[in-house]
């Protein structure tokens, strides 16, 4: 009977070891539990966010795009006013037209430059495919841009046109006697 109370003995403790051993595992597993909601949570925030500062960005670019556009069509307003003006004078002799024509070109490069617009210089220049492009080759100083057929425009340091140019071939142009 001795053994039989030793069994027991030791199956209740056997037992009981279990349950402590469970109720540790229990335990762990709802620290990972709460554990693995907060990281759960925290990454649905951060997701949220994410789309929320998309939407903002978004916002914001299609209101500065509003705002950049405006400010544009004032700055050109002006030159389209003068265009106005001088194809109301139907009856103006060709040299009125013309001074007219002028103004609105000068107008148009003010409102141009006030935007932060430059000229290419070509005329005279060495050529640079950077700033130039090439429509001819011909007689003059190799590599030199001898003939401007269309100005280029730059806006910073960024392109906008490159200037439409001939482009001297190194062959002397023949004089005539």
């Amino acid at each position: 009977m001795s053994r039989v109370r030793a069994h027991d003995k030791s199956a209740k403790r056997s037992t009981a070891n279990k349950n402590v051993e469970m109720s540790a595992h229990s335990t762990e597993l709802a620290k990972v539990q709460a554990q693995a909601q907060e990281y759960l949570a925290g990454w649905q925030r951060a997701q949220a966010d994410y789309k929320n500062l998309q939407v903002r960005t978004q916002e914001q670019r299609a209101q500065v795009l509003a705002v950049t556009t405006r400010e544009i069509v004032q700055t050109l307003l002006p030159t389209l006013d003068l265009l106005d003006q001088v194809l109301s004078h139907k009856e103006a002799a060709a040299k009125d037209i013309l001074t007219g024509t002028g103004m609105v070109a000068q107008q148009m490069l003010e409102a141009l430059n006030g935007l932060g617009v430059v000229e290419i210089t070509a005329l005279g220049q060495p050529f640079d495919p950077a700033l130039h492009e090439a429509v001819a080759s011909v007689p003059g100083k190799k590599d030199t841009c001898v003939a401007e057929h269309a100005r280029g425009y730059k806006l910073g340091d960024s392109v906008l046109r490159p200037s439409r140019v001939s482009v001297g071939n190194g062959v002397q142009k023949e004089s005539k006697q």
